[in-house]
């Protein structure tokens, strides 16, 4: 799987359904019976990337959010959609 660059964009998968909980999210994968638990800063990311927005795009949304430093706050988002890709959670658009 190539790196998750800084113009890529996501949308979720058919298969995940998504509902809210304690504050995050529940995914369930109905293609994998996976179940992921989201918490409050992942589950804004996955509501992000539902919105067709670029990386960088999501990264910048997330810094009005919270007070973090802005590499570090792309380097994360980075991975936490990398990680999403990785579990078959969203697919990459471009």
């Amino acid at each position: 799987m190539k790196p998750v660059g800084d113009k890529d964009r996501f949308s979720q998968t058919s298969d995940v359904v998504a509902c809210n909980l304690d504050g995050g999210k529940a995914l369930l994968d109905m293609a994998s019976s996976n179940y992921y638990q989201l918490n409050g800063t992942a589950a804004l990311l996955w509501e992000l990337i539902g919105e067709g927005s670029s990386v960088v795009q999501v990264a910048e949304q997330m810094l009005e959010k919270f007070e973090v430093d802005r590499s570090q706050c792309l380097a994360d988002t980075k991975e936490v959609i990398g990680s999403f890709e990785e579990a078959g959670l969203v697919l990459r658009l471009d």
